[in-house]
C-alpha cells in the first residue's frame, strides 16, 4: 500500500523512528509486502538508532526474501 510506504518514509524522515519501525511491523502483519523504498527506509531508521538487534533483524528478513 503506498500510504502505508509514505507513512513509515516520513516518520524515519521526522526523526519518529519507532513509529516508522512500527508502521513497517504492523505492514508485515498485515501480509503486505515491502518494497525496495520500505526497506531503504527502515534501514535508514535502524541505523539512526543505532539499534544492532533491530539490524540484524532487518538484515535476516531482507535475505530471506
Amino acid at each position: 500500500d503506498g500510504y502505508m510506504i509514505y507513512d513509515i518514509t516520513s516518520y524515519i524522515q521526522m526523526g519518529q523512528e519507532k513509529e516508522g519501525i512500527d508502521a513497517f511491523l504492523q505492514m508485515r502483519e498485515s501480509n503486505v509486502c515491502p518494497n525496495e523504498y520500505t526497506y531503504v527506509a527502515v534501514i535508514s531508521g535502524v541505523a539512526n538508532v543505532a539499534r544492532l538487534d533491530w539490524g540484524n533483524q532487518m538484515h535476516a528478513h531482507v535475505l530471506h526474501i
